[in-house]
């Protein structure tokens, strides 16, 4: 499996060119015996992600050969941010990603097919840091905090600030690049406050400065990871994509069987930190399907990002949602019709 690594800015820098190039045809499209057409070589699918744990069932299925069991050639690409590895789905530079609802939805375009879910994870996984001074929400009132546009962070933050009765004119709401420019900004004194997760809230605490005041429990009941995949390949490559969904389904076992390997497994292919991801992966809820909580939650971001004019293109997620290949591989997990 061949590994490419991108700057968060690469996906909008060439999108022009990509979208003429996905034009092109499938990526995933296998040569075959002129005489039979039966397929000799394995079909190529381009996998986005990000760094740290949406890819963990990807890198699973990889070192176990469980991708190749389903005769696939995975190209893998990271992004700093799940949501720029959906951005690279919209934009034909790559075929699958995983990406949390809120990114799947911030990214929705008629280019764009929802799967179903490949992990649910438990809520409590963005922390609201804060430096010294912040003990309660009131404090917040007038401060810098700072959010990744796009993201699920971002949906946390207007949420919370929601729920405490604090407008949003009534802080100072800074956009920052990612989680790495969070934790450098709030260490520096830039941002006061800041929704963190993973990794980024070990590196923060580590500061004497930082603290943590909550977690997301009471803005996120129902979180979920979805596999997205560009409209054109899903439509022309639908043995591919359930042979991906049927390595993530092996490779789903194996996390849940052996957490401690998985993390292992990821740590080598993302040249990252394999303690932080044995804390992380046994709360993903690493599992193939897609519930009724599941799409509901997916109809109220939905409502949220409407209200906010920020998705226009996609007014019913309906719409988007191919379950044909997850109920052909998981069919017993999907509690809704389409």
């Amino acid at each position: 499996m061949s590994t490419r690594r991108f700057h968060p800015f690469s996906v909008a820098i060439g999108a022009i060119a990509l979208f003429a190039l996905a034009a092109c045809g499938s990526s995933a499209t296998p040569t075959t015996d002129g005489g039979t057409g039966t397929s000799t070589a394995p079909a190529t699918v381009r996998i986005a992600t990000n760094n740290f744990l949406l890819g963990t069932q990807m890198w699973v299925a990889q070192e176990k050969g469980y991708f190749a069991e389903e005769k696939i050639q995975v190209e893998s690409q990271m992004y700093q941010e799940g949501i720029d590895g959906v951005k690279a789905v919209v934009a034909g530079q790559a075929d699958l990603a995983p990406a949390l609802d809120f990114a799947a939805l911030s990214a929705a375009s008629d280019r764009l097919r929802i799967l179903g879910a490949i992990a649910s994870p438990a809520p409590g996984f963005h922390k609201l840091a804060v430096t010294k001074g912040i003990s309660d929400a009131k404090d917040l009132l007038g401060k810098r905090i700072g959010y990744v546009d796009g993201t699920l962070e971002s949906y946390v933050t207007m949420k919370y600030l929601e729920q405490q009765g604090i407008a949003q004119g009534d802080v100072k709401l800074m956009s920052m690049p990612g989680l790495f420019e969070i934790v450098g900004a709030l260490k520096t004194g830039q941002l006061d406050a800041a929704w963190i997760w993973a990794n980024g809230v070990e590196q923060a605490t580590a500061d004497p400065n930082i603290t943590i005041m909550t977690d997301d429990k009471s803005v996120r009941q129902v979180q979920s990871i979805f596999l997205v995949g560009g409209t054109d390949f899903v439509a022309k490559n639908p043995a591919a994509v359930e042979g991906v969904l049927r390595a993530y389904r092996k490779a789903t076992d194996l996390v849940t069987a052996d957490p401690a390997e998985a993390a292992r497994i990821v740590a080598a292919g993302t040249k990252g930190d394999v303690k932080a991801l044995e804390t992380g992966i046994p709360g993903q809820g690493y599992g193939l399907g897609l519930s009724k909580g599941q799409m509901e939650q997916l109809v109220n971001l939905q409502k949220y990002l409407v209200g906010l004019g920020k998705l226009t293109g996609v007014t019913d997620v309906s719409q988007i949602v191919d379950l044909t290949a997850m109920r052909a591989v998981a069919g017993e997990k999907v509690e809704v019709g389409n």
